[in-house]
Parts: C-alpha cells; sequence; structure tokens
C-alpha cells in the first residue's frame, strides 16, 4: 500500500490495483514542490542536494531505478532501499552528496538506532536538531554482532522532546569486544570473554583495566 498524506492513497489485492486520489492539488504540490531531504512522490523518488534555509532555491535530483513503495526515509539524512542505505553526507566544501552503502544482509531493516549486521554495524548518529545533524556510522565487528536486548529504545523513545535522547544506551557484543553506543558515539573495548558479559541496570556489568580492556564482573555461581 501506499500512502502520500492527504493527498493518495494506492494500493493491490486479489482484484488488481487501485488508487485513490484525496487531494489533487495536494498531491500536485508533493510532486511538484516538496522539499525534503527525500522526497517520495508517486512514481519517481528525489533527494535534497542543496542545503535548506541558505536563500537558494530547493534544488532536487531524482534517485533513478527505484520503486517508491519501496523507499522507507528513516532520518533527515538516511533512507533505505531494499539492501541499500541512501545517505546524504557533507563534503569538505560544504556541499551535499549522496552516497550509496550496501548491507552485509540483505535482510537486515534499519530500524532503530543500532542495527545489527552479519559482520558490521550500522549506527544512526544524531548529535543535534538542526540539518545535517544526523549521519550514518558503519564499522566492522568480530563477527556476528549481538545485542543486548535488556532494553533497546525505540526510535520514538529515543527522541522524546521531554527527555536528552542521548543517555539512552545500546550494548552490544562480538567474539571479541563488548560496544557501547548513546546515540551520538560510539564505544569499543576488548573483553577476553565476551559472553560472559551481562547487563546490570542498563549498563555493561564490569570495569575497564589500565589498558582499556573490560573486565567482565565474575558471576556468583551460588546464585546461579
Amino acid at each position: 500500500m501506499r500512502w502520500i498524506p492527504e493527498a493518495l492513497i494506492s494500493w493491490r489485492d486479489k482484484n488488481g490495483f487501485h488508487r485513490k486520489v484525496l487531494d489533487q492539488y495536494a498531491l500536485d504540490s508533493n510532486e511538484e514542490y516538496s522539499c525534503g531531504s527525500f522526497n517520495v512522490k508517486e512514481h519517481r523518488v528525489t533527494w535534497r542536494s542543496s542545503f535548506p534555509g541558505k536563500g537558494a532555491e530547493c534544488q532536487q535530483e531524482e534517485i533513478p531505478g527505484l520503486d517508491p513503495e519501496q523507499f522507507h526515509p528513516i532520518s533527515d539524512a538516511v533512507a533505505q532501499y531494499q539492501d541499500k542505505l541512501y545517505v546524504i553526507e557533507t563534503t569538505p566544501f560544504d556541499e551535499l552528496k549522496l552516497n550509496i552503502v550496501t548491507l552485509d544482509d540483505p535482510k537486515l531493516i534499519i530500524n532503530k538506532r543500532f542495527n545489527a549486521g552479519k559482520r558490521h554495524g550500522y549506527l544512526l548518529t544524531r548529535k543535534g536538531d538542526e540539518f545535517g545533524d544526523s549521519g550514518l556510522q558503519v564499522f566492522e565487528s568480530a563477527g556476528p554482532l549481538i545485542l543486548f536486548d535488556n532494553h533497546i529504545p525505540s526510535e520514538r523513545e529515543a527522541h522524546q522532546v521531554s527527555s536528552n535522547p542521548y543517555i539512552q544506551k545500546w550494548l552490544a557484543r562480538d567474539d571479541k569486544y563488548v560496544y557501547r553506543f548513546d546515540g551520538m558515539q560510539l564505544w569499543r573495548y576488548h573483553t577476553a570473554d565476551p559472553r560472559a558479559v551481562r547487563v546490570v541496570n542498563d549498563q555493561l556489568d564490569g570495569k575497564i583495566n589500565g589498558d582499556g580492556e573490560f573486565i567482565p564482573t565474575p558471576r556468583d555461581e551460588a546464585k546461579k
């Protein structure tokens, strides 16, 4: 099903394809004048290639070969299309460019801040509320990433206006390291036994020694 807010709804069922225009003016405006970071139109997808609010007209470029129904904006800088992420980045010359990142797992859906692929982590970063403050960080892991599921904040929870979105912690491990991500920065610590790491009160249970290695708190065998 496709839905362009207040403009169009279309869907397929056993009787074929259906298209219902809710507001022709709104549909025309979406086609001609929409100027978001990513613009999902009825038959095509565009991205804004100029900074907003700098006096210049909205410059849009079409992303060729995409089915709008399968294109999903995630933030004002990242969108997913099948097994690819489309990322708007700022160059050293203060210009915008569109990069394409292929996921290492074609079934992976990017739907939270910390996303685990087969051998990579995909982090949706955000350092503020202005345009250009969102981004994507990709890092290679030592084997499959395993997220600690004690508390993974949803995007809605992470962006609550009434609280700081970066106090939430996303925690994970692989075959060599443990990770802590606060929505803006990633910390990685080597640990001799990743499987022994536990989470207590939404924190990694252990300490970091002088060499920067994470030492898990020994488990009390009597309490097992």
